[in-house]
């Protein structure tokens, strides 16, 4: 934009072979060109116009949004530093003075507008980058070293749980949101990170303003200064509260029976394994129990096998009810339970509990009008023994006691003993 029709002539033939110029002699006409699409890439303006000068155009188009990236080059006669300052607080990119050297502002527009085809692209990858992470549900968080405040995006605010406008803070503001089960791993291997180098890899449960706990993965990579300084954490967070059900899920069907929800053979093997350890570092004994039904197959020939699973289920819940909360009860398949009975002071506290598992296996299961009885046979072995044992041979000593007692007649106990019949009762 120029007044004189001979400096527009002049720049236009400086610019016309590699660039497509459009014209205009006030400050009206000129808002009106950039303001029309296609939007003009690169804006040279002359300071000295009548009615609207060069700095009320420039304080027009960097106030309307769409003309407010549009880069601007003041061209013109004055050659003052003042004039210069003032064009670029309007917010030009550039100032030249005239009389123009041709070489000089083709190479200054040349300039401008690679500086305009980068800026435009990295703000479209911005875009495309901000467009992938919210449709992976993901939020962006940094944290700088020397002021040790974090800044966090949108979604990362959402993340947290945080319902303030404020997207930036020091660590602290955020440190009382982490569970306070997962905060000091969580801050040890932020200091790791900051220490070595190395990337940041944290899950961790974060609280909620209502309470609720939410299970976030957050992945961080240091950056350097030009003095290869770390300046910057830099990072990404999502929510895999799905991914930790699921998890759960899966821990549930492997650790689990599935028709009783007690704990089914493995998990028995692992709390068993557990309970071996921990009573080989008290001193204290703990029992193991192998219980099989007596007269549950009469049962599931005569009624189904559903009323069979539902007798399973009511009996199941009862000799859990029977047991102690530290005790672990497991269905090892059909019609066989087993438990682990840890904590125990003496014999009689081991008996009391046989005799009322004997008990519970033999009162009546009421399903659908259909009164159903059956007994329990039990074998019993101690740990820890004179010789070393393992649990599979602890299960195996059980597993022989029980059929001890189906031999002397069922719904009866007996302890394992290389010389059956050494030590039993019947309910």
């Amino acid at each position: 934009m120029d007044d004189q029709p001979v400096n527009l002539q002049l720049l236009a033939e400086v610019l016309d072979r590699q660039f497509h110029v459009m014209a205009a002699t006030n400050g009206a006409d000129a808002l009106a060109l950039a303001r029309r699409a296609p939007y003009p890439d690169l804006i040279l303006l002359d300071v000295m116009m009548p009615e609207m000068d060069g700095y009320a155009v420039c304080a027009a188009l960097k106030r309307d949004p769409l003309t407010a990236m549009i880069p601007v080059i003041f061209i013109t006669a004055r050659n003052d530093a003042p004039s210069e300052t003032r064009a670029l607080a309007q917010g030009a990119v550039d100032f030249i003075s005239k009389p123009i050297n041709p070489t000089l502002v083709r190479m200054r527009v040349r300039l401008q507008l690679r500086l305009r085809q980068r800026e435009h692209a990295l703000r479209e990858s911005k875009e495309r980058l901000e467009i992938a992470l919210e449709a992976a549900a993901m939020g962006i968080w940094t944290y700088d070293i020397d002021s040790g405040r974090l800044r966090w995006t949108t979604r990362q605010a959402a993340l947290l749980g945080l319902v303030d406008e404020c997207r930036e803070g020091p660590l602290g503001a955020i440190k009382h949101r982490i569970d306070p089960r997962d905060r000091r791993a969580c801050l040890a291997n932020l200091r790791r990170t900051l220490r070595t180098g190395e990337p940041f890899d944290q899950t961790y449960r974060v609280i909620w303003p209502n309470g609720h706990r939410h299970w976030l993965h957050s992945l961080g990579k240091l950056t350097y200064d030009e003095r290869g300084a770390g300046c910057r954490l830099v990072g990404t967070s999502r929510d895999i509260c799905a991914v930790k059900a699921q998890q759960e899920q899966l821990e549930t069907l492997a650790h689990r029976d599935n028709l009783t929800g007690l704990a089914n053979r493995l998990q028995l093997h692992e709390r068993l394994c557990h309970a071996m350890a921990a009573a080989d570092r008290s001193g204290q004994r703990l029992v193991l129990v192998y219980l099989d039904l007596d007269g549950f197959k009469p049962i599931n020939d005569a009624h189904g096998h559903k009323v069979g699973d539902q007798f399973l289920v009511a009996l199941a819940h009862r000799l859990q009810a029977t047991i102690r909360e530290v005790d672990t009860l497991a269905r090892l398949g059909g019609d066989e339970f087993a438990a682990v009975l840890v904590d125990l002071t003496d014999d009689n506290d081991c008996r009391t509990l046989l005799e009322r598992l004997l008990a519970a296996a033999a009162e009546p299961v009421m399903i659908d009008r259909l009164s159903l009885c059956v007994s329990a046979s039990i074998g019993v072995t101690f740990y820890p023994q004179a010789a070393c044992i393992d649990a599979d041979a602890l299960l195996h000593q059980a597993d022989m006691a029980m059929y001890q007692a189906k031999q002397a007649g069922k719904n009866s106990y007996r302890i394992f003993s290389e010389h059956p019949g050494t030590e039993g009762h019947t309910g």
